[in-house]
């Protein structure tokens, strides 16, 4: 198909569609009578992944390694997402100061730039470090989780140990003693279980919160 279908196909205009061909993104085939370039579906489809990812924010260099399969889209757009989050963080920061001075009226005579490149460094100090706390907290959390379950399957073993003393002197029969080793047995599996959820849930947590910093 010519590229005026293309266009409105995919709804990005012919410089657009030129230029990601110049960049590399896309080769179409050509028509042999005329070398006019002939658009397949699959070139429609790629364009479209390129429209998308450029909405995304993506530069041309990252689209241009998930086309060629030098990065995995998953791991591209985790690594994008990082990115984007502390551009997010830096034009928070710019618009703090922006209204600092807008709030003071300051002119451009009597504006002290050494003060607001202060106030711009100390913001974006302040973000490192309310990220490094939650990072210390989030560590904090996973040891006590992960010390709670060590030492509640240590009492469970110490209780089998005990349940098994007391079969082997007599005084509990065979019955109850796997009666009692299926109920442990039970509990174990839920104890492990709910640590593994704790801990799959401090994790989810951490990568939520990294919008609030």
């Amino acid at each position: 198909m010519r590229i005026k279908e293309v266009e409105d196909l995919v709804g990005i205009t012919k410089k657009n569609i030129r230029f990601y061909e110049k960049e590399g993104l896309l080769t179409p085939g050509r028509e042999l009578e005329n070398s006019y370039r002939d658009y397949s579906e699959e070139d429609v489809k790629r364009l479209r992944v390129i429209k998308l990812l450029r909405k995304l924010d993506m530069p041309i260099s990252g689209i241009s390694d998930v086309l060629e399969g030098r990065i995995a889209l998953p791991e591209a757009l985790h690594l994008h997402a990082l990115l984007l989050e502390e551009q997010r963080k830096g034009i928070a920061n710019a618009q703090r100061v922006c209204r600092l001075i807008s709030d003071a009226g300051t002119e451009l005579s009597q504006l002290d730039p050494a003060h607001y490149l202060e106030e711009i460094r100390l913001g974006e100090e302040n973000s490192t470090m309310l990220v490094n706390i939650h990072s210390r907290d989030t560590v904090h959390k996973y040891r006590e989780s992960v010390i709670v379950s060590i030492v509640i399957v240590a009492l469970l073993l110490v209780l089998a140990v005990f349940l098994i003393y007391l079969n082997a002197s007599g005084t509990l029969s065979t019955g109850l003693l796997l009666a009692s080793a299926a109920i442990l047995l039970v509990v174990f599996v839920g104890v492990i279980a709910a640590g593994l959820s704790r801990i799959r849930e401090l994790k989810g947590g951490e990568e939520n919160d990294l919008g609030n910093y």
